[in-house]
């Protein structure tokens, strides 16, 4: 029985949504058809320039095609729309017209009505009804002069950011740490885009005002009809919702353009001051603001500690000590070392390394002494070179070349010889200086020893020497510089190292070696989503100081434009 009302609702369903789906398009279609027809016609007239420009600002549309059409009807009307032979009308103004009642809220003239319009976006928008020509009544008023005033009535600057905040803490709320943050904030952006976008205009267009300066003159009105006060300037209609405006008296007042119930100006302004503005509601709601961007703040700070002690960023935090954040160290800073605690990361960048006597032991040295090195290089080479390196500097391993070169090998080894006494004499004294000894107890890290029967193949091996080949002297030079230099002070190379102590009376270093991984994506995940944290409590934090600033000068900034003595 279940299953059988269960594949009923599930029929009825797919049977619902199909007939609503097929609605739709039912509609779309028929309207395209409609303006299709209507684009086929032959037009009325076009519009001109200044025109097209002119109905820009009436229905605040982009409008490109000039072609004016002509549609006759009864007008069909509801609360949502107007249509004239099932073309969608829309229009900045209607005339009175006779018309009958046929259903709830919705209305049918009883006499055809002449519309002339242009298309655009599949929308037929009215620019003469019958006798009525929207344009010429409204081109008056939007060829006043259009200036920028401040309107405080409208949004506060503070509260525009306060939905995408909204949205992006539930985000915040909802998501996993280890979750990509690109779903997180096109969501953020899509959702709080919207409400941004309507306060930024709301603020824009309350600020640009057409402005208008005349001698007052009141006219009838009903209270039924209108809660605003009409009149005129200088026989233009204007419209104010305070009686602030005296008989036969000059002002200059600002406001916006409206067309319902006729074309009038809706005024804001008058002589520089706002009649609507009230300093009380205005901190009133400033305050509001502040208090909430106070919560959001909280909120996100609090937000911001929890992920902060949370094990997911410790886990980051040792992650990132080590493998991204981790100190370098170009030479042996017993001052540097002391301050490292416990679990700090410190990377040995280009010092020179050699196996201690104790397990586990890495002996560390910074630097070499140059002096010696060179002398012990130029040495070398002087007592090598002239044998088999003809002018052009190119190796010649004649038989008597190899002779001498052997014996050469044989004398480097030679115990008595003046170059090998010199070798050992700077080994032992390097040997006796106090380096800098490093621990690593069991953990494993790869150096270069370089005996002096090693150095002396790297003089000396015939493989090094083709016959014929051109080696000049800096490059042989420099080779055996490096020999020399590895020989005596060890192996240049980089270590990475996680501290446990330095004992800076025995110049020790005790730590484990580990190898730096590459970035994962996991942690970078968490890396960007601190940094998201972060920017969105400085963004609540900056908000917050602003409604703050905004609260405490509000009367200095908004105490000018409204004088209680004016309106008595």
């Amino acid at each position: 029985m279940l299953e059988l009302l269960f594949i009923c609702s599930f029929t009825f369903f797919i049977l619902l949504t199909y007939a609503l789906i097929q609605g739709l398009i039912s509609e779309f279609l028929k309207k395209r058809l409609i303006i299709r027809t209507l684009l086929r016609q032959q037009p009325q007239k076009t519009l001109t320039t200044e025109q097209l420009k002119l109905l820009r600002k009436i229905y605040k549309k982009r409008f490109k095609d000039n072609r004016v059409f002509k549609v006759t009807g009864k007008l069909h009307r509801s609360l949502n729309e107007a249509r004239l032979r099932r073309l969608v009308v829309r229009s900045a103004y209607w005339p009175d017209i006779d018309q009958e009642e046929t259903g709830e809220c919705q209305y049918v003239s009883t006499n055809r009505l002449q519309v002339e319009g242009v298309v655009h976006q599949k929308v037929f928008y009215a620019i003469r009804i019958n006798d009525f020509d929207i344009l010429a009544e409204s081109e008056p008023f939007y060829a006043l002069p259009q200036v920028k005033k401040v309107n405080p009535v409208s949004f506060d600057l503070s509260c525009v950011l306060i939905p995408i905040v909204l949205i992006n803490m539930f985000f915040m709320a909802v998501m996993d740490y280890y979750d990509s943050l690109m779903f997180f904030i096109v969501m953020t952006l899509l959702l709080g885009s919207f409400p941004i976008y309507f306060i930024c205009r709301e603020i824009y267009e309350s600020q640009w005002l057409y402005e208008f300066k005349g001698h007052f003159h009141s006219v009838e009105y009903s209270e039924e009809v209108s809660i605003n006060r009409p009149g005129n300037l200088n026989g233009f209609p204007v419209e104010i919702a305070h009686d602030v405006f005296k008989e036969g008296k000059e002002y200059t007042v600002h406001g916006h353009i409206c067309h319902t119930p006729d074309f009038h100006l809706d005024v804001v302004l008058v002589d520089g001051k706002n009649p609507s503005f009230s300093l009380e509601h205005k901190k009133k709601s400033l305050l509001w603001c502040l208090l909430l961007w106070m919560m959001i703040t909280s909120v996100l700070i609090s937000m911001t500690t929890n992920f902060y002690h949370s094990v997911t960023y410790k886990e980051y935090h040792s992650f990132a000590t080590h493998h991204l954040h981790y100190d370098i160290a170009r030479d042996v800073d017993t001052r540097a070392l002391s301050k490292l605690d416990s679990g700090d990361a410190i990377k040995l960048q280009g010092l020179y390394f050699s196996p201690g006597e104790e397990h586990g032991m890495i002996i560390v040295r910074d630097g070499y002494d140059p002096k010696r090195v060179n002398a012990i290089t130029q040495s070398i080479i002087d007592s090598v070179r002239p044998i088999l390196f003809d002018s052009h500097h190119r190796v010649k391993l004649s038989k008597e070349a190899r002779r001498n070169w052997h014996k050469a090998e044989v004398q480097f080894m030679n115990p008595q010889a003046s170059l090998y006494r010199s070798l050992e004499s700077a080994k032992a004294e390097i040997a006796a200086q106090t380096p800098l000894r490093v621990d690593i107890g069991d953990g494993r890290f790869k150096t270069q020893v370089l005996t002096l029967s090693q150095l002396r193949d790297a003089v000396f091996h015939l493989s090094r020497y083709p016959d014929g080949k051109r080696i000049t002297y800096g490059e042989q030079y420099q080779h055996i510089r490096k020999s020399v230099i590895h020989y005596l002070y060890g192996w240049k190379a980089s270590m990475y190292l996680s501290v446990s102590f330095f004992d800076p009376s025995e110049k020790k270093l005790v730590g484990y070696v580990y190898q730096p991984v590459t970035s994962i994506e996991p942690i970078d995940n968490i890396a960007l989503s601190w940094k998201y944290y972060l920017f969105w409590l400085a963004v609540s934090s900056v908000m917050l100081i602003y409604s703050a600033y905004a609260y405490a000068t509000a009367e200095q900034r908004y105490a000018h434009l409204y004088q209680q003595e004016m309106w008595e």
